[in-house]
């Protein structure tokens, strides 16, 4: 189809079992779990199962009949959508009842995020093959289940959160990881929002954040105390780089560029620097790998 197509059914299916569209924008909607392999500009799909995509290039989810958001949404619907050669952008909303993943997976593929994606009670994975940039609006949250999780991986790139940008779990643990690469000494940054490991819950999960290069504190440059972690257990490594910097226009005790944290327990290793700032008490100590 050189244009737009809509496909809408009880169970949209293909005679081999799998569904291959290719049009310039899809709307996408059936009550059974799918899979569909695609090669569109635009998608905007909603299965009240399991929704699996697999798009050949770029792609964006984007909202095409104002309803406000792209979902796998039923009590087990995971929502995947898998790259082949493009870069993802998340436009409008991507939510799930259980697991989503996020990839692309040709080399020199980003992912930018600038809406929410949410997971009722499931994990969230996004994993780009380069950059991965979480804008202001683009928050990762899961709204239950302590032992679900947050993985945000670049492989050769780096991680940018946004000022204000969060990602949320209920006590589930988060990881951040973009270790770069030593011949693109661009590579390997993490910019840090908040990572918030406890949401509302009692108790809260831990976080690590391994950067190839520098963790920066991107979360309100201009007020102290803006946290950039809570959790229970911390651990923040920069192989190459600094984690946080120095702030020379003020005193120690005010560092707007040093991390901000509400942890317990605190393991941090760099080549450059360590600049934390804790907001209560807090233990030094090994984390664990």
């Amino acid at each position: 189809v050189p244009r737009d197509l809509r496909l809408s059914g009880v169970d949209v299916s293909a005679a081999d079992g799998t569904i291959d569209v290719t049009a310039a924008n899809l709307m996408f909607f059936s009550r059974q779990s799918e899979t569909i392999n695609t090669s569109v500009n635009d998608l905007d799909a909603q299965t009240l199962g399991s929704l699996i995509v697999n798009e050949t290039n770029d792609l964006r989810l984007v909202d095409l009949n104002n309803d406000s958001f792209t979902r796998a949404a039923d009590a087990g619907g995971n929502l995947i959508v898998n790259l082949a050669n493009g870069n993802l952008t998340v436009t409008n909303a991507a939510v799930a009842t259980a697991n989503i993943l996020l990839q692309t997976n040709a080399a020199n593929t980003d992912i930018t995020i600038n809406a929410p994606v949410q997971s009722a009670n499931g994990s969230i994975t996004v994993q780009a093959q380069r950059d991965i940039t979480q804008g202001a609006n683009g928050d990762l949250s899961i709204t239950a289940g302590a032992a679900n999780t947050i993985y945000v991986y670049a492989v050769n790139g780096s991680i940018a959160m946004a000022d204000g940008a969060s990602s949320t779990t209920q006590g589930g643990n988060i990881y951040y990881r973009a270790p770069g690469t030593v011949a693109d000494p661009t590579s390997g940054n993490i910019a840090l929002g908040l990572l918030d490991a406890k949401g509302g819950s009692a108790l809260a999960g831990s976080v690590a954040v391994h950067a190839g290069n520098n963790i920066s504190d991107n979360n309100d440059g201009v007020t102290i105390n803006t946290l950039n972690v809570r959790a229970t257990n911390l651990q923040l490594i920069a192989t190459r780089g600094k984690i946080g910097d120095t702030d020379l226009a003020a005193t120690a005790d005010v560092n707007r560029n040093a991390i901000d944290t509400e942890v317990d327990v605190l393991a941090a290793q760099s080549a450059a620097g360590i600049y934390v700032r804790e907001l209560n008490g807090v233990t030094i100590d090994n984390t664990g790998d």
